[in-house]
């Protein structure tokens, strides 16, 4: 398929009719069709698939997407976040995530907490 005006923004491709009879037709063929996407910050392009996307998974860099920018993304997103499947932590710190429990997400284990005078 071959847009036949010129397009000056990605989001109006992935917004297409074309686009949307693209992803049907390999739906016929495949259990899953998994769409690489921009960031959902600072491009609406994402935001723009939600007709052609059945749910997502959020990709967060591990020590360098902030908290803040996970929440004001999600929020700024309802259709994405109401269709959000689940998260993966990319490029995890696998030696500093053993520091965590595994039941208090982001409660440190003891040697940690005594360490700042608190006990658990």
């Amino acid at each position: 398929m071959v847009a036949k005006t010129r397009l000056s923004h990605t989001n109006e491709i992935l917004a297409s009719a074309n686009m949307k009879m693209l992803i049907d037709e390999l739906r016929k063929s495949y259990d899953y069709v998994l769409v690489d996407l921009p960031p959902l910050t600072p491009v609406v392009d994402v935001r723009s698939t939600n007709q052609i996307v059945d749910s997502y998974l959020y990709v967060i860099e591990w020590g360098g997407t902030a908290i803040d920018a996970v929440k004001s993304a999600l929020s700024s997103a309802p259709l994405v976040y109401d269709n959000l499947l689940g998260v993966v932590l990319n490029k995890a710190d696998l030696d500093a995530m053993q520091n965590y429990s595994r039941g208090g997400g982001y409660r440190y284990k003891e040697q940690y907490l005594e360490r700042y005078g608190l006990e658990d």
